[in-house]
């Protein structure tokens, strides 16, 4: 297709065209190289994209595409220079020799090219110094590289001190004092370490292109702000500017200034080698032909905002303009982007003007001390926010589709006590995402806990001895939720620095399976046994958080009414109750263990009534062919259903009729257990109306499976295409083993009939 004499919109257009349609298909085919050819196709095709999305950035103007074409150049040398990757278990050294030093060669020169690019769209002073891309990328990853490693060195050493002279129970309680001490200490290095890397890039960037029109400042947020960052974490950060006048310019370059800095830092960044091309791209995960480590945050915290460009705000602002995102008036902030308005509430000082940040954070702990004029009981911003973190569906509102006058997509978010809630019954035996189930829960809990009293601590460590000084919380109290605390920001740490990238995903063994590939071995990231048993940390942190959650709720429930000075006085955060034991056996497949210590559970008169221990039970009394045993369990889970919803259609209801048709189908009854599979999926469509979702798709799976067990071939292939048919609506274009099930399931109904 010629491109010349056409107009410059309409080659982008096409460009556009050829990148989606062409080449996304072909990155969908070799992204998951197994051969010499797949693998050198790939490399072609990453290059040629490379290059068209350079093309792109010369004929719109728009710099964003020169960082995007750095990406793929960055995927070629990260694939070419892998070493335990797939490049090398694909390739000889002698192919990969060649392949390296043609292509390699051709990515620097190319990455030397953009930043030519770059610098012409953007200097003030085109005399400015130009860095070479090769070393400068080279002693950026020297310094990020020297810090993982002092990292790893200061914690495994504060780990072997204090774990020389535990002999007694109070040698083990001032171990884990000055363990949690010394941990807080490294987190706040690694933070500052952060930031002095993060102002690096700005100091350099601006000497690089000339300077700034106005007093300025970068403010660290998020994980940064927290001080619990880890050396592999995004970077979260906005700038403040002293004022606007800088906008009036008539000149691009200084009307632009700041963005154009923060695409000169990105560049920066991208060039370390750990920035991803984002899955909405071309609708697939690349990241694992990279390390993905430190790169601009893709959730859009940064001055650059969004990768997609969806949501219309910009992290480049006046004091003013950014206490506008933090006041949240008529929520029209977080109808943009849920947490906007929270995360620009705390921020930490990077570079610049100091006094900017100061005049931001004093303004915002004004307003967050302040009465809402709008409450009618008075009550302080802190707390009406912190109640709204936890326990409030959040709503955003697509305004892009608004300006194209479309109906504006609204997304409901659930609040942290929903989203975080760890239920370990509902998960038993898969590896943990070990940030979303646990180091979330005491990140967020904790902060929104703080928020609520008007604390603002030092990071959450501070923020649990103020809680404590001011008497909202026992001394006990906070040595179990800093434990918790320390535990789950160490064990994020140490995932992380296993899989030398952001990973999350840790076993549940400590041992790997006589089934499992050395491969997989190797890759996995595993606790010691010690460290999995009922003694070690893993179970400590769960008598933490399980209560710690389950005592926010009762708060939120009835913080209007109840006395909150005392509240939180009266429990210390944790049980190591049967209950809490037989749930954390469940979730690391010891069934054995957990059916014992949930049988003695309900010994307990209080726990009769306990619906997730019964379900639990239920549960592991299926997996073992003890049916009646299970529908007896199910039947009480219904019966207590019932009794709390009445009439009403919901999901626990649903589930339980799903349970009790799951455990008849196990005795071999596939007819009582279809009557209750259509009970739970009649109650599934009255609850999600016509929205496709995965509990619909499950009834409808399980009554396949039930018909197909009675030879009903053909109603059974009917519920499985519908099951299908919901779950492709769900995971789109994303492969999902769920999907995958479904098609397995068609295929034996198929073969059978």
């Amino acid at each position: 297709m010629s491109l010349k004499g056409q107009s410059n919109d309409i080659k982008i257009t096409l460009l556009k065209e050829i990148e989606q349609i062409q080449y996304g298909t072909l990155v969908k085919k070799f992204a998951h190289k197994e051969t010499v050819e797949e693998l050198k196709n790939l490399v072609i095709i990453l290059n040629d994209l490379g290059y068209l999305t350079t093309k792109l950035g010369e004929l719109s103007g728009n710099i964003k595409y020169y960082t995007d074409a750095s990406v793929f150049h960055q995927y070629v040398i990260a694939i070419l220079d892998e070493k335990d990757g797939a490049s090398g278990k694909i390739l000889s050294l002698e192919e990969k020799n060649k392949i390296s030093k043609q292509e390699l060669s051709g990515s620097f020169q190319q990455l030397a090219h953009i930043q030519q690019l770059i610098f012409s769209a953007i200097r003030t002073n085109q005399s400015q110094i130009v860095p070479n891309v090769k070393d400068e990328s080279t002693n950026n990853k020297t310094i990020l590289s020297k810090i993982r490693k002092e990292t790893e060195e200061r914690l495994k050493k504060v780990e072997d001190d204090c774990q020389q002279a535990i002999n007694n129970q109070e040698e083990k309680q001032q171990y884990q004092e000055s363990y949690v001490k010394e941990v807080r200490k490294l987190f706040e290095s690694i933070a500052s370490n952060m930031q002095e890397f993060l102002a690096k890039t700005y100091s350099d960037s601006e000497q690089e292109i000339g300077t700034p029109p106005c007093k300025y400042a970068v403010i660290g947020l998020g994980s940064m702000a927290l001080k619990q960052m880890t050396s592999y974490s995004d970077l979260e950060f906005a700038i403040l500017t002293e004022n606007e006048e800088y906008k009036q310019s008539n000149d691009p370059k200084i009307k632009d200034y700041f963005k154009n800095l923060s695409h000169l830092v990105n560049f920066k960044i991208i060039n370390l080698g750990e920035s991803i091309i984002p899955t909405s791209k071309y609708g697939l995960d690349m990241s694992h032909l990279v390390h993905r480590a430190v790169n601009l945050d893709i959730g859009g915290k940064t001055p650059l905002s969004r990768i997609d460009g969806d949501k219309p705000y910009e992290l480049i602002k006046t004091v003013k303009w950014m206490m506008y995102y933090v006041r949240n008036k008529e929520e029209k902030a977080s109808h943009i982007d849920k947490s906007l308005p929270y995360i620009s509430e705390n921020v930490c000082y990077v570079h610049g003007d100091k006094e900017i940040v100061e005049s931001y954070q004093n303004k915002v702990t004004e307003f967050l001390l302040s009465e809402n004029v709008d409450n009618l009981f008075s009550r302080k911003n802190c707390e009406i926010r912190a109640i709204k973190l936890l326990e409030e569906v959040s709503v955003e509102i697509d305004y892009i589709q608004q300006t194209l006058g479309l109906k504006p997509k609204e997304t409901k978010y659930k609040g942290d006590l929903e989203k975080l809630h760890p239920a370990l019954y509902n998960t038993a035996g898969r590896l943990f995402n070990v940030k979303q189930e646990i180091y979330r829960l005491p990140d967020r809990l904790l902060y929104n806990l703080g928020l609520y009293y008007g604390v603002k601590g030092n990071g959450l460590w501070d923020t649990v001895d103020i809680l404590t000084s001011h008497g909202i919380i026992t001394p006990q109290a906070a040595k179990n939720l800093k434990n918790a605390l320390t535990f789950a920001t160490t064990l994020r740490l140490k995932t992380y620095s296993h899989h030398k990238a952001q990973k999350e995903d840790m076993s549940v063994f400590a041992k790997p399976a006589e089934t499992e590939l050395k491969e997989q071995i190797i890759q996995v990231f595993r606790l010691s046994e010690k460290d999995l048993g009922e003694q070690g940390e893993l179970f400590q942190y769960f008598y933490t958080a399980l209560p710690f959650h389950k005592k926010l709720q009762k708060f939120c429930e009835k913080y209007q009414t109840l006395n909150k000075q005392t509240f939180f006085r009266k429990s210390n955060f944790y049980k190591d109750n049967f209950a809490n034991k037989g749930f954390i056996y469940y979730r690391l497949a010891q069934y054995a263990k957990a059916q014992s210590n949930l049988e003695k559970a309900l010994e307990n008169s209080s726990n009769q009534g306990n619906w997730q221990v019964r379900n639990t039970l239920g549960q592991i009394y299926t997996s073992f062919g003890n049916g009646d045993k299970a529908i007896r369990q199910f039947e009480c889970c219904l019966e207590m259903k019932k009794l709390i919803h009445k009439d009403q259609p919901h999901t626990d209801v649903a589930a339980s009729l799903n349970n009790i048709g799951t455990a008849y189908s196990a005795k071999g009854q596939h007819k009582q257990a279809i009557k209750y599979y259509q009970e739970s999926l009649k109650m599934e469509k009255l609850i999600h109306k016509d929205q496709p979702h995965p509990d619909v798709a499950t009834s409808l799976n399980n009554l396949g499976t039930a018909y197909c067990a009675r030879g009903k071939y053909e109603q059974a292939i009917k519920n499985y295409q519908e099951s299908l048919e919901i779950k492709k609506l769900i995971y789109k274009d994303q492969p999902h083993l769920d999907e995958a099930d479904s098609l397995n399931n068609l295929g034996s109904a198929c073969i059978a009939k």
